[in-house]
């Protein structure tokens, strides 16, 4: 099961939040999302565990659990939606073509 945490300090690491959730179970893997240009943590991560029960019970236990003094959201992730996907704009979407007929100074 995938699980979402958010709020997550800029000093916490991968190894905190494994720690974290194993005390509940199996995790597969930990991910900390990071900013692309200034290589700092967005804030959130994402935590895979093996069982859904013991993530159930990570989630029901830690979520709103004060963490390096941060009170953690955590939930279960849900993928992304497809509506979300379309929204993406290019500047076909922005800017008409321009068809050789149009052109100004005829």
């Amino acid at each position: 099961m995938n699980i979402l945490v958010g709020n997550l300090g800029n000093n916490i690491s991968e190894q905190n939040v494994r720690e974290l959730f194993a005390q509940y179970g199996t995790v597969t893997s930990v991910n900390i999302m990071m900013d692309f240009k200034t290589r700092q943590p967005k804030g959130y991560g994402f935590v895979e565990m093996s069982d859904r029960g013991q993530a159930e019970k990570a989630i029901n236990k830690l979520n709103n659990f004060t963490h390096h003094g941060v009170l953690l959201e955590v939930s279960e992730a849900r993928p992304k939606s497809a509506s979300r996907n379309d929204q993406h704009f290019t500047f076909r979407n922005i800017i008409p073509p321009v068809k050789p007929d149009d052109k100004k100074g005829k």
